[in-house]
Protein backbone atom coordinates (compact mmCIF):
# COMPACT_ATOMS: atom_id res chain seq x y z
CA UNK A 1 0.00 0.00 0.00
CA UNK A 2 2.95 2.33 0.40
CA UNK A 3 4.55 2.67 -2.78
CA UNK A 4 5.96 6.03 -3.95
CA UNK A 5 6.73 5.61 -8.22
CA UNK A 6 6.70 9.12 -8.75
CA UNK A 7 5.49 12.63 -7.67
CA UNK A 8 2.91 12.79 -10.44
CA UNK A 9 1.87 9.41 -10.33
CA UNK A 10 1.58 9.76 -6.54
CA UNK A 11 -1.03 12.25 -6.46
CA UNK A 12 -3.27 11.07 -8.91
CA UNK A 13 -3.38 7.38 -6.90
CA UNK A 14 -3.25 8.18 -3.05
CA UNK A 15 -4.98 10.86 -0.97
CA UNK A 16 -3.33 12.32 1.70
CA UNK A 17 -4.99 10.84 4.25
CA UNK A 18 -6.52 7.17 3.32
CA UNK A 19 -8.51 4.92 5.90
CA UNK A 20 -9.49 1.16 4.69
CA UNK A 21 -9.19 -2.16 5.92
CA UNK A 22 -5.88 -4.12 6.86
CA UNK A 23 -7.14 -7.22 5.79
CA UNK A 24 -8.39 -6.61 2.13
CA UNK A 25 -7.43 -3.16 1.55
CA UNK A 26 -10.64 -1.76 1.00
CA UNK A 27 -11.02 2.13 0.92
CA UNK A 28 -13.39 3.14 3.99
CA UNK A 29 -12.10 7.30 3.33
CA UNK A 30 -10.02 9.45 1.55
CA UNK A 31 -9.72 12.51 3.06
CA UNK A 32 -7.86 15.82 2.16
CA UNK A 33 -7.87 16.39 -1.47
CA UNK A 34 -4.50 18.05 -2.22
CA UNK A 35 -4.03 18.71 1.91
CA UNK A 36 -0.51 17.54 2.73
CA UNK A 37 0.57 19.95 5.72
CA UNK A 38 0.18 18.21 8.40
CA UNK A 39 -1.69 20.49 10.75
CA UNK A 40 -4.77 20.86 8.32
CA UNK A 41 -4.60 17.16 8.04
CA UNK A 42 -4.88 16.21 11.41
CA UNK A 43 -7.72 18.32 12.03
CA UNK A 44 -9.89 16.81 9.25
CA UNK A 45 -8.64 13.05 10.50
CA UNK A 46 -10.10 14.33 14.01
CA UNK A 47 -13.35 15.89 12.23
CA UNK A 48 -13.93 12.34 10.71
CA UNK A 49 -13.56 10.60 13.41
CA UNK A 50 -16.19 12.41 15.58
CA UNK A 51 -18.42 12.08 12.73
CA UNK A 52 -18.03 8.39 11.37
CA UNK A 53 -16.43 5.46 13.89
CA UNK A 54 -19.66 5.26 15.20
CA UNK A 55 -20.89 3.45 12.08
CA UNK A 56 -17.75 0.90 11.53
CA UNK A 57 -17.67 -2.53 11.62
CA UNK A 58 -15.50 -4.60 14.18
CA UNK A 59 -12.43 -4.89 11.84
CA UNK A 60 -8.96 -4.12 11.77
CA UNK A 61 -8.34 -0.26 10.06
CA UNK A 62 -5.34 1.44 8.85
CA UNK A 63 -5.28 5.24 8.81
CA UNK A 64 -1.80 6.59 6.30
CA UNK A 65 -1.99 10.10 6.46
CA UNK A 66 0.59 10.88 3.78
CA UNK A 67 2.01 14.87 4.22
CA UNK A 68 5.17 17.45 3.29
CA UNK A 69 6.88 19.25 5.96
CA UNK A 70 5.20 23.01 5.10
CA UNK A 71 7.66 25.07 3.53
CA UNK A 72 7.07 27.89 5.71
CA UNK A 73 7.09 25.62 9.20
CA UNK A 74 9.33 26.82 12.07
CA UNK A 75 8.61 24.19 14.07
CA UNK A 76 5.42 23.61 16.71
CA UNK A 77 2.42 21.82 14.53
CA UNK A 78 -0.57 19.90 15.42
CA UNK A 79 -1.13 16.99 18.37
CA UNK A 80 -3.54 14.08 17.72
CA UNK A 81 -5.81 14.26 20.70
CA UNK A 82 -6.59 11.91 23.36
CA UNK A 83 -9.99 11.55 22.31
CA UNK A 84 -9.34 10.80 18.58
CA UNK A 85 -6.54 8.06 20.47
CA UNK A 86 -9.32 6.97 22.20
CA UNK A 87 -11.67 6.64 19.23
CA UNK A 88 -8.47 5.08 17.13
CA UNK A 89 -7.90 2.42 20.04
CA UNK A 90 -11.82 1.85 20.68
CA UNK A 91 -12.27 0.87 16.53
CA UNK A 92 -8.93 -1.09 16.27
CA UNK A 93 -6.95 1.12 14.27
CA UNK A 94 -3.15 1.72 13.51
CA UNK A 95 -1.93 5.29 12.52
CA UNK A 96 0.53 5.29 9.48
CA UNK A 97 2.49 8.61 9.47
CA UNK A 98 4.18 8.64 5.58
CA UNK A 99 6.48 11.13 4.85
CA UNK A 100 6.34 12.42 1.05
CA UNK A 101 8.18 15.66 0.15
CA UNK A 102 7.90 18.47 -2.09
CA UNK A 103 4.26 17.33 -2.43
CA UNK A 104 3.22 21.08 -1.55
CA UNK A 105 5.39 22.78 -3.94
CA UNK A 106 4.25 20.54 -6.59
CA UNK A 107 0.65 21.06 -5.94
CA UNK A 108 1.43 25.08 -5.74
CA UNK A 109 3.36 24.76 -9.27
CA UNK A 110 1.06 23.09 -11.14
CA UNK A 111 -1.71 25.44 -9.70
CA UNK A 112 0.27 28.40 -11.21
CA UNK A 113 0.29 27.00 -14.77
Amino acid sequence: MHILTSCVLLKKTIMPISIYKQETAESIAWLCNDLWDLPTQIDELENWLKANCNNLKPEKYIIDIAFDIRPTATGGGSAISSESMKIMSENNMDLFLSEYPNQIEHITEENDD
